[in-house]
């Protein structure tokens, strides 16, 4: 059964921006993850609440931002790490 939480129950967890960027970054590590959050770029300032609530629920998390194997501008190299991160996770949420 698909669960969900609201955008203002996300902003409850967001603190200050350092607090978001210190998540934000743990998130981006290459350190053992089993969730794979997808997300639109239009909302980077609601990951670092999801991340916080996905890790009360036993996730850890990986998100893109801030991940250097990612290449700028995003190519085809890109698709293949983000496809092949995706594929060692247990699960996948999508932020929409």
């Amino acid at each position: 059964m698909p669960q969900y939480i609201t955008i203002d129950e996300v902003k409850r967890f967001v603190g200050t921006l350092q607090e978001r960027q210190t998540i934000t970054k743990a998130a981006a590590s290459k350190s053992e993850k089993n969730t794979f959050l997808s997300h639109s770029s239009k909302d980077n300032d609601l990951v670092p609440g999801v991340v916080l609530v996905l890790q009360n629920h036993g996730g850890q998390v990986y998100v893109d931002l801030g991940d250097d194997r990612l290449p700028e501008p995003p190519s085809v190299e890109t698709a293949q790490v983000l496809t092949d991160t995706i594929r060692q996770m247990k699960r996948f949420v999508l932020l929409v």
